[in-house]
């Protein structure tokens, strides 16, 4: 029995067609079936730790973590 997966943070976000694992999928940036091809890297700043709940980037990395997209969320 599988646990079920945990409540989303930002349902309004969508998660991607696939969490990338290399040798199984195209890698999301630099290959053209990539579910990122030719979009820009996120480099958001860190998070303010005393308003963290209200940082979108911080809570789509760990809606995107909790949901197995792990290279995607790093």
């Amino acid at each position: 029995m599988t646990a079920p997966a945990p409540p989303r943070l930002l349902p309004d976000e969508p998660l991607p067609p696939y969490a990338y694992v290399p040798g199984h999928f195209p890698h999301p940036y630099s290959d053209p079936l990539g579910h990122s091809y030719q979009q820009p890297a996120p480099q958001p700043p860190p998070p303010d730790p005393a308003s963290w709940a209200d940082c979108r980037v911080y809570l789509q990395a760990v809606d995107l973590f909790n949901h197995g997209y792990y290279w995607e969320a790093a």
